[in-house]
């Protein structure tokens, strides 16, 4: 059987709609230049034919809320089999954390692979209802392996936010990458590969 790769991908997310009609009136690019393939679409390629990835794409990614991704979520769970990996990007690896963090899956995680992960334990940060709990952490997923991916270039999410979720969760483990900024259109991820390909691996041994 395949093993699975679960990717959610980012968002924007507000606490009113004043802010969300704001973000597409101004601040929104809007860019027509023909674009490559990003990591994440290339990562079925990369990964071979032993793997299956499932890209799950969230409701209403330009004003995303969070009620609305963990019931969608749901809906994914009852599909999932022991061993998944999850890669979570921007907004979607914060949901991850925050779901992880107040459910317990019966499926057994093997990897939870982060990358430019905002950190929010604040309701005034702008991440809306995408609000850690740091009660929640004082045993978060110990069988599994954590992995943060963050570029020192990144100007969305400040590298501090990695170091925050390390604090957080000392059973991390943390990428500090020379390039790539977001990480949005990059046609590769260093290290990603191999670290599933790694975790996967030493979970089967």
């Amino acid at each position: 059987m395949k093993q699975q790769i679960v990717i959610i991908g980012g968002g924007e997310t507000f606490d009113d709609y004043s802010k969300y009609v704001h973000f597409l009136q101004y601040k929104m690019k809007f860019n027509l230049e023909a674009r490559g393939k990003n990591w994440k679409e290339t990562l079925q390629k990369k990964l071979g034919a032993d793997y299956e990835v499932i890209h799950v794409r969230m409701p209403s990614p330009l004003n995303a809320k969070y009620l609305e991704w963990e019931i969608y979520f749901r809906k994914v769970i009852p599909h999932l089999r022991d061993n998944v990996v999850f890669v979570g990007h921007s907004l979607g690896a914060l949901f991850l954390v925050k779901f992880m963090s107040e459910h317990t899956l019966k499926t057994k995680v093997a990897g939870l692979m982060l990358v430019s992960a905002p950190y929010n334990i604040s309701d005034d940060s702008g991440f809306a209802d995408f609000v850690l709990n740091e009660a929640k952490f004082f045993s978060f997923m110990p069988e599994t392996e954590i992995q943060f991916y963050h570029g020192k270039d990144d100007r969305i999410v400040k590298k501090s936010n990695m170091e925050d979720y390390h604090r957080l969760i000392p059973n991390s483990k943390c990428r500090l990458l020379k390039e790539g900024g977001h990480f949005i259109f990059q046609p590769t991820l260093p290290f990603l590969v191999p670290d599933i390909k790694r975790v996967c691996k030493n979970m089967i041994q």
